[in-house]
């Protein structure tokens, strides 16, 4: 879904999309140092943070912080269709948590299906299961959250290739009514 105000706003936007909880774990800081590197080869940089901030998080200080209030903005809580409009004009979205847990290794953030399901090449970082179905199916690719740097030159080739991504990701991946049968299968052995 594209919204022609939010097309207008952002027309000559190389836009970085992130929807979710803003908190201190889920690797907004390095996101946002990241873009005085980018910003050399992509001048048109704007980063767009969508969500509820998280007390003890300010992305807004980082990027004021880094010279870089310009290219970031917060617009808050989103609806869904609100949040499927800034998809539809986001070049890539990303979804960069820190993997230094178990709980971040071993799932796949609900953001990544609706980034799939708007068809927005996705950045994440070294998440175990995230990195992986990112991987295998062509979504997006992969970088090291901890590095501002690389997370730069990671965006930097993504530019490059934004069409070769492909988003024909199997049923039986990529919804519930599939991937839930195991678990109701495990239940129901219980009794």
């Amino acid at each position: 879904m594209v919204d022609p105000e939010l097309k207008r706003k952002y027309n000559d936007k190389f836009v970085l999309f992130y929807g979710g909880m803003i908190d201190i774990l889920r690797g907004m800081d390095n996101m946002i140092k990241s873009v005085p590197f980018i910003r050399k080869e992509l001048p048109n940089i704007q980063v767009v943070l969508a969500g509820r901030i998280r007390k003890g998080c300010d992305p807004m200080a980082v990027a004021r912080s880094v010279g870089v209030e310009d290219q970031v903005e917060y617009v808050g809580y989103l609806k869904p269709n609100e949040l499927k409009a800034y998809m539809g004009i986001s070049s890539i979205c990303f979804a960069t948590s820190p993997a230094d847990s178990i709980e971040v290794n071993n799932s796949i953030s609900t953001k990544i299906y609706q980034y799939v399901s708007a068809r927005k090449p996705i950045l994440v970082g070294r998440a175990t299961m995230m990195k992986e179905l990112v991987t295998k199916y062509n979504l997006g690719m992969p970088t090291d959250e901890r590095d501002p740097q690389k997370i730069a030159e990671t965006i930097i080739q993504m530019s490059h290739r934004l069409s070769s991504f492909t988003f024909d990701i199997p049923e039986n991946i990529m919804y519930w009514e599939f991937t839930s049968r195991i678990l109701v299968e495990k239940f129901n052995d219980l009794y």
